[in-house]
């Protein structure tokens, strides 16, 4: 059995994740699934194992008045996916929660594959999220056809690395 901890802390992710945890068990049986994510996730069968309450910030003043608490959240996801002893862990949008749960998993020893799960928009801004995602990522599932080239760039030379959609 393969385990997959899916990891959703904003209401968009939480329905992608239920999607995605449908999606797999009709492709795979072989498959068990742990997570932290709300309603929608719950509803398939993956209860949170942590509560998300106040992790889907707007706005660079949200973010630093929150940043603490961020921080604490971090580190207990980052226990939680440890503990569960998931082989892959899917982290699901939420670009600045999910890189620091990333590097949170390289620096608790984990071993398994961290999947991220809808690409941050380096098309429109920031393109250096490209280069920290490679450094902190095993996979990159995008939900929009033209992502994959700016992402390309920055791995080693695998064609299935980084994929659009699933």
């Amino acid at each position: 059995m393969t385990k997959v901890f899916i990891l959703a802390v904003e209401n968009s992710a939480d329905h992608l994740g239920a999607e995605l945890v449908t999606a797999l068990r009709s492709q795979q049986s072989d498959l068990t699934f742990a997570g932290i994510g709300g309603r929608a996730m719950s509803a398939v069968g993956v209860p949170s194992q942590m509560d998300i309450d106040g992790l889907a910030i707007l706005g660079f003043v949200e973010g630093l008045k929150s940043y603490p608490m961020i921080l604490r959240k971090v580190y207990e996801a980052g226990q939680r996916i440890m503990q569960s002893g998931a082989d892959a862990v899917v982290l699901i949008d939420s670009w600045g929660f999910m890189i620091r749960v990333a590097k949170e998993l390289r620096k608790q020893g984990y071993t398994g594959k961290i999947i991220k799960y809808v690409a941050p928009q380096v098309w429109a801004m920031r393109e250096g999220r490209a280069k920290i995602l490679a450094r902190h990522v095993d996979h990159l599932l995008t939900i929009h056809s033209f992502d994959a080239p700016y992402f390309e760039q920055y791995v080693p030379a695998s064609p299935l690395r980084w994929q659009s959609r699933i």
